[in-house]
């Protein structure tokens, strides 16, 4: 008899548990009827369709918030991978949802440690020579200097390591500072709580000069995106699909994204009602249920390049931004469609966004840069802030197309 998958392994609720536990007897005792013969369970209708019911309540599902597990340590002895210390070692998704879900969904930028996992399944060619400076929209912004040498790296690409090159991970939350619980009378910052979502990948897409249907907002909606890659496979396995947030930046070459699930959440959504009194929690709710306006005042932005030119360090910063107050936001989907598309639209944000954006491109393969979201408080009540989502970029190559996805 197959036995009900173990607590641990989904982290489903314990009224969940013994859902399952329930299907298993039922199962066993239509094994036979009373009359010792086979019973089909089509015999049974109303029953099947509750278990069913109770299957799709099943999901992918991580450790608590605030556990901080799995992280690597601050300093390494492998100097070359530096840039991994303080990052996680591996998804915050129990075994088993990575082994059936994740694992068979690839990303033109995937996790330094999913890349490593499955190195030999990954197929290289098809890259594509760099964009013309017209097309990265540097023609426009020729006061930034790109080949002076403040904006020379301390490390050459070719001293790159390979296993370092077009990944992404997900750094701790502790090495950002966010405003504390009583910041509006001493505006004093503290070491952010967990990020509420985890990172799952990233993708960098290149617009094809020719391609007429290209779709640069909304992407989720599109038949190859990741959501619907993630939610077929879910439906396959009878779990239900995660909650998303999708952060894509639409910029002059085409589109960067990243993807994000909630560990804790109840039954794969996008709320956990043990945290339903933190301060965090009830502004995120806030946030989901508010009109365009509100988002934009309080969607806040942190960068950070950790290697790169000084000088891009610079002009970059790791101030923290309102970013619907900088450029153009829009939002897409909802609680009900099992996503949130957050679309910042770089080409409209006029010149300083767009010479940031492509002095980053320039040299993006020499880079390393965090890029952190959370939500502004701005009231006793949303205090401590927490950050909502974190992606550390390792030496991504926005110029060119990546290898193809990995479909395992």
């Amino acid at each position: 008899m197959r036995r009900a998958l173990p607590l641990e392994i989904w982290g489903v609720s314990s009224a969940i548990d013994r859902s399952s536990a329930l299907q298993l007897k039922y199962r066993k005792k239509n094994k036979k009827g009373a009359n010792g013969n086979s019973k089909s369970p089509s015999s049974s209708p109303s029953r099947m369709s509750v278990m069913q019911k109770m299957n799709k309540s099943l999901c992918i599902t991580g450790p608590a918030n605030g556990t901080f597990l799995n992280i690597s340590p601050t300093s390494g002895s492998d100097p070359e991978h530096s840039e991994l210390c303080g990052t996680y070692s591996q998804f915050r998704v129990h075994d088993k949802g990575v082994e059936m879900v994740l694992n068979r969904i690839g990303t033109t930028v995937p996790l330094y440690h999913w890349k490593c996992a499955h190195a030999q399944s990954f197929r290289f060619g098809n890259i594509s020579m760099s964009v013309s400076s017209e097309e990265l929209g540097l023609s426009s912004f020729s006061h930034l200097d790109l080949t002076s040498p403040s904006m020379k790296s301390t490390v050459s690409e070719s001293e790159v390591p390979v296993d370092l090159k077009n990944v992404c991970s997900e750094p701790s939350s502790k090495g950002f500072h966010v405003r504390g619980p009583t910041y509006l009378k001493d505006a004093k910052k503290v070491p952010s709580g967990e990020t509420m979502f985890s990172l799952l990948g990233a993708d960098s897409i290149i617009k094809s000069k020719d391609d007429d249907n290209y779709v640069s907002y909304d992407v989720c909606k599109a038949p190859d995106s990741y959501l619907k890659k993630i939610t077929a496979k879910s439906k396959r396995l009878g779990l239900k699909p995660p909650f998303l947030i999708v952060i894509n930046f639409v910029v002059p070459w085409g589109n960067f994204l990243s993807y994000y699930y909630r560990p804790d959440a109840d039954n794969g959504g996008p709320y956990c009602n043990i945290r339903k009194n933190h301060a965090s929690e009830k502004l995120w709710k806030s946030f989901l249920e508010g009109g365009i306006t509100f988002r934009n005042d309080t969607l806040k932005f942190i960068p950070k390049i950790l290697e790169g030119p000084w000088a891009l360090k610079k002009l970059v910063g790791t101030q923290p931004a309102v970013i619907g107050q900088k450029i153009p936001t829009m939002y897409y989907g909802s609680v009900k469609d099992g996503y949130i598309e957050i679309c910042m639209d770089v080409t409209r944000g006029g010149k300083m966004a767009n010479s940031i954006c492509s002095a980053v491109a320039s040299k993006a393969s020499l880079l390393s840069i965090d890029l952190a979201f959370l939500l502004q408080g701005t009231k006793k009540e949303e205090l401590p802030e927490q950050l909502l989502t974190t992606v550390r970029l390792h030496h991504v190559s926005l110029k060119k197309k990546k290898a193809d996805r990995i479909e395992i």
